[in-house]
């Protein structure tokens, strides 16, 4: 394993599953505060921040994904994640063959942004070296251009969680948005509330501070 200046990990031969680092997407309005939230909460080092994406730097992506599945606050703002290994200039499937063991194995991919998903998605199926499956795949393929660089990284299914439908159980219970917006300052100011303590939550419609 090499760094280079930029802090990513680059693999250089054929990678364990469990290495490697994340990339979380999100509405551009939050990327800059749920790094920061990233960084106070899970002690993680955050390597890049761009409009939409928050490149997380991890040994073990897949144990940091399984505590950011249990905070509903992060994953109500997480579009999507990608697990990389691997960052390169230029896409090509020899190179995906080259790096990850995709023998008897089938694929879904991912691909990151949707303006260059077509292109790079021909380019895949197209290849007669690749098993795919949208439903009944057993690893995930994880592509994000963008800078002029293609992160690519490649996981057991297991990996991939399925934070939508989390989300959405979550939400059912809960009445309005304030109320994560609430429990966010809380967790990340570390104030201590108790039963003790008088609030008056004034215009409270639908009342998410007040359920809080």
């Amino acid at each position: 394993v090499s760094t280079q200046s930029t802090g990513v990990l680059v693999m250089e031969e054929k990678t364990d599953v469990l290495q490697g680092n994340l990339i979380i997407s999100t509405n551009e309005t939050h990327s800059t505060r749920l790094a920061d939230y990233v960084s106070e909460v899970y002690h993680c080092q955050v390597i890049l921040v761009t409009e939409e994406l928050v490149f997380i730097k991890t040994a073990q992506p897949s144990s940091l994904l399984e505590e950011f599945f249990k905070n509903e606050i992060l994953w109500r703002n997480v579009g999507m994640y990608y697990i990389y290994q691997h960052e390169f200039e230029e896409f090509s499937v020899d190179m995906v063959l080259k790096l990850f063991d995709t023998k008897g194995k089938t694929i879904r991919y991912s691909i990151y942004p949707k303006k260059n998903k077509q292109e790079i998605a021909n380019v895949i199926e197209e290849s007669p070296h690749l098993e795919l499956h949208p439903k009944n795949y057993t690893h995930f393929l994880s592509i994000v251009n963008i800078r002029k660089k293609f992160y690519v990284g490649f996981a057991p299914k297991d990996y991939f969680f399925s934070f939508e439908n989390a989300t959405r159980k979550i939400s059912d219970d809960v009445i309005s948005r304030a109320f994560f917006k609430l429990k966010e300052t809380v967790d990340r100011m570390h104030l201590k509330l108790d039963n003790n303590i008088k609030a008056i939550d004034i215009g409270a419609a639908p009342g998410g501070w007040t359920q809080y």
